[in-house]
């Protein structure tokens, strides 16, 4: 429940799994874990009974407003109904509203002794505890399987299991007679073993790694349901975060743009897709045949997933500033962004 607050982009119109409290709502019932609640709606949810215990839920996490209200795949919630009854507004922004639209809800079974799933499941329950679990090495979130990698770390990589996963920290992917690199598909299709101490990071499970040695594939468990359904390609990157804002007025001729995406972004693919320039139409207006040109430089810093836009001379004043990043920009999963636009004024 925790990963989903916070990462509500990445999961948007996944298939989750996650658990908690089933609590009455005024217009749905309610799963609620901790801090963190969310929205359970559906045929499913609407004959649910509210639950003294932990229930599971399975089912598909939107963020509401970035949907059209004909959208086939909330055909089962009246979405609009109820938006309009609490709000007068008959459809959610961006961010508003998110909801489960739930395809089964059913009693939380005990957790088993530390895996993947039962990490990514419920990693508050093993925080602080020496777990050892075995996975498939994914190097560098290479198949987008979870959010932004943890911050302020050097050496880290994600292990897969059974559709869940969790990062692995502190830790090199090197042992007796083996040595993974990060970075390459070729070698994502290794078994790992790897112990440490688990935590928890915005909701993610990470395992700050003590040993890993190489294992054996485990064999099929025909009972085993996914914590979160993923593709091989994660969701699109988008930008989140901007300063200057969208449309701001009165911006300093020695501002520097910063630029925040929702995943991690392969630095090398920045080259070429980032476009600065003054507004056309306002040198025609101007009298200019082309507006002046503009000299930039990019830094961008992996650690808070961030693109700093550094200009050779103060901008000139009174004067319309447009930056584009096109969607050659790229997830480390290959995702490609989400074209982005940013327009801002500079003042006298």
């Amino acid at each position: 429940m925790a990963a989903l607050a916070s990462y509500p982009v990445f999961f948007h119109a996944q298939t989750v799994r996650v658990r908690g409290e089933l609590v009455p709502g005024r217009e749905a019932p309610r799963l609620r874990a901790g801090e963190h609640e969310v929205i359970v709606a559906g045929p499913v949810a609407a004959t649910a009974t509210p639950s003294s215990g932990e229930v599971e839920v399975l089912g598909r996490f939107f963020d509401v407003g970035r949907l059209e209200p004909d959208d086939p795949r909330l055909r089962e919630v009246d979405i609009s109904e109820v938006w309009t009854r609490l709000t007068g507004r008959s459809w959610p922004g961006v961010g508003e509203l998110t909801l489960i639209a739930a395809e089964r809800i059913g009693p939380a079974e005990p957790l088993a002794a530390p895996s993947i799933r039962t990490l990514a499941l419920d990693p508050e329950r093993y925080t602080g505890q020496r777990v050892t679990v075995t996975g498939r090495f994914r190097g560098l979130n290479l198949y987008g399987d979870l959010p932004d990698a943890p911050a302020g770390e050097r050496d880290y990589f994600v292990l897969q299991s059974a559709e869940a996963a969790v990062w692995v920290v502190g830790l090199r992917p090197r042992g007796d007679g083996f040595r993974l690199n990060p970075s390459a598909r070729v070698d994502t299709g290794r078994w790992l073993e790897v112990s440490g101490t688990a935590r928890v990071s915005r909701g993610v499970a990470v395992i700050q790694g003590a040993s890993v040695a190489l294992a054996a594939e485990p064999a099929a468990d025909a009972t085993a349901e996914p914590a979160a359904i993923v593709p091989t390609v994660g969701p699109r990157p988008e930008v989140v975060f901007s300063t200057p804002t969208a449309r701001e007025s009165d911006v300093s001729p020695d501002v520097r743009v910063r630029i925040q995406f929702s995943r991690d972004i392969v630095p090398e693919s920045i080259r070429g897709q980032v476009q600065v320039s003054y507004v056309v139409e306002e040198s025609v207006e101007r009298g200019e045949a082309q507006p002046p040109a503009l000299t930039v430089t990019t830094a961008y810093a992996p650690g808070n997933r961030v693109l700093e836009l550094r200009f050779a001379e103060p901008l000139a004043r009174f004067r319309v500033v447009k930056v584009e990043l096109l969607e050659g920009i790229r997830a480390l999963d290959g995702a490609a962004l989400v074209p982005f636009v940013l327009t801002f004024t500079v003042g006298g």
